[in-house]
């Protein structure tokens, strides 16, 4: 079995932890999964000049396998007692205390852009719905220069 921390759930676990922490608030899945794609794509959302993962032709064709393995983060998530889910319509994701004591620790040039990002991205589209936000991913994957 091949390991493979980049593209893992525990990366996506970090990032979605910092997320629901800059966040202060619950989300869906649905939007966790937008809003770290526009994190960690940036640009094409006009949020900053460099992708925190590089220039990537195929970047929009990993919303598909991204979305799997956000589920599978915040299951983990969960089970580990770092976030918690809220059960109603539809589940609702926030941070626990266990959840933000793990991620303070974390002082990277990578977690540190990306809480920025994150941060950013909030006050630009915190009150767009999921629906919303994962159309704008698909417009800006319609109209990507190849």
């Amino acid at each position: 079995m091949k390991n493979n921390l980049f593209n893992s759930p525990f990366e996506m676990s970090l990032r979605i932890l910092i997320m629901l922490d800059e966040f202060g608030d619950k989300c869906t899945e649905d939007k966790i999964l937008a809003f770290d794609f526009m994190a960690c794509y940036s640009t094409e959302f006009e949020v900053k000049d460099v992708n925190l993962h590089g220039n990537n032709a195929l970047k929009f064709a990993e919303l598909v396998s991204r979305r799997q393995l956000v589920s599978e983060a915040i299951k983990d998530l969960v089970l580990k007692g770092l976030v918690l889910a809220e059960a109603g319509e539809i589940f609702l994701y926030s941070v626990t205390d266990s959840g933000k004591n793990c991620i303070h620790k974390l002082e990277s040039p990578y977690a540190l852009e990306y809480r920025n990002i994150v941060n950013i991205i909030k006050y630009r589209y915190a009150d767009k719905s999921d629906v919303e936000l994962l159309n704008l991913i698909q417009r800006k994957s319609v109209y990507q220069e190849v």
